[in-house]
């Protein structure tokens, strides 16, 4: 028996599933990102190989740092600039209407 066997078994089973050559199933079983490209190459019919999966997660990904941008302020230094951010330099407008 291989002894790479129940490597052998998931890289057939990941071709079977998601219908991809052997290269991609590959690259898939070796990505951390395995269960994201999976999801994608299960949901989205235009996406049929890993480097195409992998492309709209890094397209995902720009678009969330472009949304949320994580640069620093440059008064207090606050890094945290997603949506939640420490960063108290510039006050809520929000707040000041709604006292």
């Amino acid at each position: 028996m291989p002894r790479n066997h129940a490597r052998k078994k998931a890289l057939a089973a990941l071709k079977a599933r998601y219908g991809v050559k052997h290269t991609d199933a590959i690259a898939l079983l070796e990505s951390e990102d395995r269960e994201s490209l999976c999801f994608l190459l299960a949901v989205f019919p235009d996406v049929t190989t890993y480097w195409e999966a992998a492309d709209v997660m890094a397209a995902n990904r720009r678009s969330y740092y472009e949304e949320y941008d994580p640069t620093p302020c440059p008064e207090c230094g606050s890094d945290d600039g997603g949506p939640y951010g420490t960063c108290v330099c510039y006050y809520d407008d929000t707040e000041d209407e709604a006292s």
